[in-house]
């Protein structure tokens, strides 16, 4: 329609952070193993495909909850047991108010989520070890003045 306005906007980034303890398989190098439980991680929550849950993609509004990161370590080979998973994340609501949350990271339709940092702790005793709290960025300002896009002039 000739009224037709379209608006395309970039997603908004949660930020997370997770600490996992696992129990290796015999024989399994611990260094390798926390590499590819990072690895694993990483492209179990990246929003393009061929990752993601699905290998879609992590879909829009989807929350991130500890169980989904879980059944993503116990798909890595050499793990034989999760022992702990801590996620830390912040949850950003409709008008931009920051706060931080655990277990279960909820996300509203446009956003998605950002992986920070990962720790991996090894062996039958481990236990994860707890994420510093995410700093917090301030709010984003109201923009007053909308950018338009001009062409260059060519001689």
């Amino acid at each position: 329609l000739v009224t037709t306005e379209l608006y395309v906007t970039p997603p908004q980034y949660v930020r997370l952070s997770c600490s996992v303890a696992v129990e290796p398989e015999p024989g399994s190098g611990e260094e390798t193993l926390r590499r590819h439980v990072e690895l694993a991680l990483r492209q179990y929550l990246a929003p393009l495909p061929p990752y993601g849950p699905d290998g879609q993609g992590w879909p829009f509004g989807r929350a991130v909850r500890d169980r989904d990161i879980e059944a993503a370590i116990l798909r890595v080979q050499g793990v034989r047991l999760v022992n702990a998973v801590i996620v830390v994340g912040e949850a950003i609501d409709r008008a931009g108010v920051r706060s931080a949350v655990e277990q279960t990271v909820a996300l509203l339709p446009w956003q998605l989520p950002v992986l920070l940092e990962v720790r991996v702790a090894i062996g039958k005793d481990a236990a994860a070890e707890p994420l510093p709290a995410l700093d917090s960025e301030p709010a984003p300002q109201p923009v007053s003045a909308m950018p338009v896009p001009v062409g260059k002039e060519e001689c």
